[in-house]
């Protein structure tokens, strides 16, 4: 069990980079998409004890009612426009985290691999979270609609299990 002396293992996704690695016809809805990534990573993260976080460029998109949310899943966006900023972003997550925290990403940016990796996080491709999220998903129930999390404007992020409580959501400075 995860205290001050052994945190929780954690997991970050490179959110569009996953999403673009699977020609599905996510760039004709991108929040859509975003939202179906989430879904796929709430899956795998229910048969995890891992937290997972969900990073995308950009701003997030208009806010729509909180679907049914596993817990240990949060979405972040990135808090600057621009080439790499999310991969910026999961590169202060990591750094951020306590000496010993077993961390991996999933990426297959290359750069990203090798900040990743420099700081002590394992990697893996973006075709291994897929196969991870597919065989959650044939395990889980049929019904698709477990969004795992909702983004919130400005950068902020919430937590599923608060999600589905209603309780305060997270933000930037409380992360």
């Amino acid at each position: 069990m995860p205290d001050e002396m052994h945190p929780p293992a954690q997991a970050f996704v490179d959110g569009n980079n996953v999403m673009g690695s699977r020609p599905d016809g996510w760039w004709r809805d991108r929040p859509a998409a975003q939202l179906r990534l989430a879904a796929d990573v709430g899956a795998a993260a229910q048969a995890s004890e891992r937290e997972w976080t969900v990073v995308f460029d950009g701003a997030p998109p208009i806010p729509q009612p909180p679907p049914a949310s596993p817990e240990r899943v949060r979405v972040e966006y990135a808090d600057r426009k621009g080439a790499n900023a999310a991969d910026d972003r999961i590169v202060e997550l990591l750094a951020a985290l306590p000496e010993g925290t077993d961390a991996v990403v999933y990426t297959s940016d290359r750069r990203l691999r090798e900040r990743a990796a420099a700081l002590g996080a394992r990697v893996e491709g973006a075709g291994a979270l897929l196969r991870r999220t597919a065989a959650a998903n044939a395990e889980r129930r049929p019904n698709r609609d477990s969004a795992s999390l909702h983004p919130n404007p400005g950068g902020s992020t919430i937590p599923a299990d608060e999600l589905a409580s209603g309780a305060p959501a997270l933000t930037k400075e409380t992360v």
